[in-house]
């Protein structure tokens, strides 16, 4: 079974934190706007757009995979670099590439353990303009 949790980036701080609890517009009464619980139940805010779930998978360094993640591999037999974000379609976590094709590849153990983790399209999102 996979562990449940999420990470977003701050708005204050602008540092990504992660946590297992999160709520929509009710804390403070400020609606449309995502908050993370953070220990000592305090509540932070978060960057519109930045909040994504763990996936439950690692890449082929042991770094944990989140929605929205980047993430490439390079084939061994044409050496060419493919490069996919992370989404969350159809109630499962998959790979897609708007270049190449906007089909999603479902994710699974055995493909993420050639993969590694590159960015996030958050804070790279040229990464994804890029032919590799």
């Amino acid at each position: 079974m996979r562990e449940i949790k999420f990470r977003g980036k701050t708005v204050n701080e602008n540092e990504w934190i992660c946590g297992e609890t999160i709520s929509h517009g009710i804390i403070k009464r400020k609606a449309h706007k995502w908050f993370m619980e953070v220990p000592e139940y305090k509540w932070k805010e978060l960057q519109v757009g930045s909040l994504g779930q763990f996936t439950g998978f690692c890449d082929k360094n042991g770094e944990e995979i989140y929605e929205g993640d980047i993430v490439q591999y390079t084939d061994t037999v044409t050496l060419k670099t493919n490069r996919f974000h992370v989404v969350f379609d159809l109630g499962c976590f998959g790979l897609r590439n708007d270049n190449v094709t906007k089909q999603i590849t479902p994710m699974s153990s055995h493909i993420m353990a050639k993969w590694e983790g590159v960015g996030n399209m958050y804070d790279n999102p040229e990464m994804l303009k890029q032919d590799c």
